[in-house]
C-alpha cells in the first residue's frame, strides 16, 4: 500500500458563523490507485472563512408582507487552494432590502361586473443608485368605483320626432383625473323627448331679407338628471319683420354732388315692444336731386327818369354827337328822343334849332335798373330746394337777357 491520502472532501463541516472547523480524513490506495480504505472525519483543529458569491442566476427572495427583499448567494471556502462549495442560492435573513412599490409599467384591471378597476404594481429595491425590479405586475390594494357618464359620448338624434338615445361610458377617476375603460353605450333611459327653447338674446339678422331669426336650442334630461344641450344655438322657424322709419335720424345732403343720402333705424316687434337692432344707417344707397330747370330772381329793381340832350353849336343846326348821360328829374314833356343802353347815349334824330343858349333838351324813356340772379332749381326727396347759381346780372337794360327762356323766381 501507498502512504494515505489525507482529503476534506467528504468531510462535513461545521459552520461557526462566518467561519467553518475544518474536518479531514485519511483515503489508503493499493498499489493501482484503487481505494482500499477510507479513515474518520476528523477535526483539524483549523477554521477557515467562508465565501459569498452573489448568484446572478438566483432569484432574490421577496417577502412582501414585510416588503423586504433578500439577495441569493452561493458559499464555498478555499482549502489548499481548492475551492469547496457548500450551499447555492442561499440568502441571509438578517440582509433584508427595503421594498418599494411602483406604478409604472403596469396596467389597471377592470371588473365591470362588480364596478370597480384595481391599479396594478410592481416593486423593486435600490442598489448602488439603481432599481432592481423583483416582481411582475401584481393587484394592488387600490381600487376605483365604477360610474356611468356622457362625457365623451354623442347622443343619437332623431330631428323628426325631436327624440335622442342618451349614451354613457364607465368611467373612474384617479389622482383628480377621469379615465374611461369601456366605450359609449346606449343609456337604460331609451329614446328621451327633446324640449325646444329660445336662446336668450340671441337673434340674428337678416337686413336683406328685411327679417330677424329668434335662434333656439334643443335640451333633454339626462339619466343623471342634469340638463343636457343636444343642439347649439340655431336659426328656428320664429321670424320678426323688420320696421323700417327715419324717425330721429338726420339724412346726409350732398349738394355738391346733387345726392340725398336717406337713414334709417330698423326695429323688430318682439311680444308687443319695439326693439331696435340698427341705429341711423345709409342702408338705400343715393337718391338724385329731381332738375327743375333753369331760374332767376331779382335781387333789385328800380325804375329811374333819364334826360338827354343834344348842345347845338349853331340855330340852324345841331351839333353832331352826342353827350353823356345827365341823370335829373324829368322836366318838361316832349318827344322820344333815344334811351339810354349801358350808360351809352344814341341819337334818333336831329332836332330842330331853336334857342340861343345853344342847348336843345328833349326827354327821354323811362328804363328799369335791374340786377338778378341765374341758377338751377334742383328739388331734394325731402320737398327742399338747393339753387345751384349760374351766372349773376346788374345793369341797366329793357329786360333781362333770355328772359324769355327761364322762369322768374321771386324769393
Amino acid at each position: 500500500t501507498y502512504p494515505p491520502i489525507v482529503t476534506y472532501a467528504d468531510c462535513e463541516f461545521e459552520s461557526t458563523g462566518e467561519t467553518i472547523n475544518l474536518r479531514h480524513e485519511a483515503v489508503f490506495s493499493n498499489n493501482s490507485g484503487i481505494e482500499i480504505d477510507r479513515g474518520d472525519c476528523v477535526d483539524t483543529g483549523s477554521t477557515t472563512p467562508i465565501l459569498r458569491e452573489y448568484n446572478t442566476g438566483c432569484s432574490d427572495s421577496v417577502d412582501l408582507n414585510k416588503l423586504l427583499a433578500y439577495k441569493r448567494f452561493d458559499t464555498y471556502a478555499m482549502i489548499n487552494n481548492e475551492r469547496v462549495d457548500f450551499k447555492s442560492c442561499t440568502f441571509d435573513l438578517s440582509e433584508g432590502l427595503n421594498l418599494t412599490s411602483s406604478y409604472d409599467g403596469c396596467t389597471v384591471k377592470h371588473n365591470f361586473v362588480e364596478g370597480f378597476s384595481t391599479q396594478q404594481e410592481s416593486y423593486y429595491y435600490s442598489e448602488n443608485g439603481s432599481d432592481v425590479s423583483v416582481t411582475d405586475c401584481l393587484v394592488s390594494d387600490i381600487t376605483y368605483a365604477h360610474y356611468n357618464t356622457i362625457e365623451g359620448c354623442s347622443a343619437q338624434l332623431d330631428t323628426i320626432n325631436n327624440t335622442v338615445i342618451e349614451y354613457t361610458q364607465t368611467a373612474y377617476d384617479s389622482s383628480g383625473q377621469s379615465f374611461y375603460p369601456s366605450s359609449c353605450q346606449p343609456s337604460s333611459n331609451g329614446e328621451v323627448s327633446l324640449t325646444e327653447e329660445f336662446c336668450t338674446g340671441e337673434i340674428s339678422h337678416d337686413f336683406s331679407s328685411g327679417q330677424s331669426n329668434q335662434q333656439t336650442r334643443f335640451f333633454y334630461v339626462s339619466q343623471s338628471g342634469s340638463i343636457e344641450y343636444a343642439t347649439a344655438c340655431a336659426n328656428s322657424s320664429t321670424t320678426y319683420a323688420h320696421v323700417e322709419s327715419a324717425d330721429d335720424c338726420t339724412p346726409r345732403v350732398d349738394d355738391a354732388g346733387l345726392k340725398y343720402y336717406l337713414s334709417t333705424n330698423i326695429k323688430i316687434d318682439i311680444d308687443g315692444a319695439l326693439t331696435e337692432i340698427d341705429s341711423c344707417s345709409e342702408r338705400n344707397g343715393a337718391t338724385a336731386y329731381s332738375d327743375l330747370g333753369k331760374k332767376y330772381f331779382i335781387l333789385s329793381s328800380v325804375s329811374d327818369e333819364v334826360l338827354t340832350y343834344n348842345e347845338c353849336a349853331f340855330t340852324c343846326g345841331c351839333w353832331a354827337g352826342t353827350r353823356s348821360v345827365v341823370n335829373r328829374s324829368f322836366n318838361a314833356g316832349g318827344q322820344v328822343y333815344g334811351w339810354v343802353y349801358n350808360g351809352v347815349m344814341t341819337n334818333i334824330g336831329a332836332g330842330a334849332c331853336g334857342k340861343g343858349d345853344g342847348v336843345f333838351w328833349k326827354s327821354a324813356t323811362r328804363i328799369n335798373r335791374i340786377d338778378a340772379v341765374y341758377f338751377n332749381r334742383y328739388l331734394r326727396p325731402d320737398g327742399s330746394y338747393h339753387d345751384k347759381q349760374i351766372t349773376a346780372y346788374s345793369g341797366l337794360n329793357i329786360a333781362p337777357p333770355s328772359a324769355q327762356t327761364v322762369t322768374t323766381y321771386t324769393p
